[in-house]
């Protein structure tokens, strides 16, 4: 199982809960490992598997857990499910936490699935933190009812277009004592790219200009003139709703938007937005056409270094 979720939506919690229960009801022999761990720049991953998953356990059913699978490099991953793949079956059940996922971890995952009669299942359990999630939780808490409704347009309007990696449940009491400052403008800049560290400063200068605007703490000027300004714009259209795909989501249903360069992939996700939600900023778009974007391509979100008008 390949277990997926926002940081700080209960995935480990779950599992060490869950893990009394396999322990005491269903006798597993329980064995973690952390992806992030630093022995593996020393040691190959298959070798730490092995050690971990070494016992005295008389148990025949054994479970890994291993959790941050997302820190693990692509070479990382590719050991892993070979070792998985010699070892997987009634003796060896998996469990993979990330914060994240992408093509390529899906493509492994159908790689391992076994195609004839076989007691191997293989399953993706994708979540996310919803608007109405959020919400909850800010009102167990005890957050500022004032700004709620602020915190869940930067948490929502970031996972549309950074993706879920860039929410967290723990961000809401942050947000809270930034937005209650006289000037959030830099913490939140800093906030921002603190959690999408492959983000540039400019594109999260021109998110949280957009974002500040949106909310009224700053009039209406050209901050939303930006590529990723429009964006924002866009991504506001499903704020409430909260239902469509991310930018990143978007990517991984249409792998050939990878042929197309940075710009017009963030505009196809721009327009398969206002088509879903029939609102269309055909002025916006042809702005967004007019300009010459810079960026240096990546996965997922794009570096953006700059833009400029072309003059028509």
């Amino acid at each position: 199982i390949l277990l997926v979720s926002a940081p700080g939506a209960g995935k480990t919690h779950h599992m060490s809960a869950l893990r009394g229960r396999l322990e005491e009801e269903m006798q597993f022999d329980i064995h973690e490992f952390d992806g992030s761990s630093d022995i593996l720049v020393t040691t190959a991953l298959a070798e730490v598997l092995q050690r971990t998953m070494t016992s005295q356990s008389m148990q025949s059913q054994k479970l890994l857990i291993l959790d941050e699978y997302h820190m693990l490099s692509d070479e990382h991953k590719d050991e892993l499910f070979e070792w998985v793949r010699a070892k997987l079956g009634s003796e060896l059940r998996v469990v993979l936490i990330a914060n994240r996922s992408d093509s390529k971890d899906r493509e492994r995952l159908e790689q391992i699935r076994p195609t004839g009669a076989s007691q191997v299942k293989v399953a993706l359990l994708q979540t996310r933190l919803s608007r109405l999630r959020i919400q909850q939780v800010m009102e167990s808490r005890g957050n500022a009812e004032r700004w709620r409704p602020a915190i869940c347009d930067w948490l929502v309007a970031s996972r549309l277009l950074f993706g879920e990696e860039s929410v967290s449940l723990r961000l809401c009491d942050t947000l809270e004592a930034l937005l209650e400052s006289p000037e959030p403008r830099g913490a939140l800049i800093e906030l921002l790219l603190h959690r999408v560290p492959t983000v540039s400063r400019t594109s999260a200068v021109d998110f949280v200009d957009a974002y500040l605007q949106h909310e009224g703490f700053r009039r209406k000027t050209a901050f939303g003139n930006t590529l990723l300004g429009f964006c924002f714009r866009v991504a506001m259209q499903d704020v409430q709703s909260d239902e469509l795909c991310s930018f990143v989501e978007f990517l991984s249903l249409t792998p050939k938007a990878h042929e197309a360069p940075p710009a017009v992939r963030l505009l196809a996700w721009a327009c398969y937005v206002m088509n879903a939600k029939k609102t269309w900023d055909l002025n916006g778009l042809a702005a967004m056409w007019s300009k010459r974007h810079l960026f240096v391509d990546q996965v997922n979100f794009p570096f953006e270094l700059a833009e400029e008008a072309l003059g028509y």
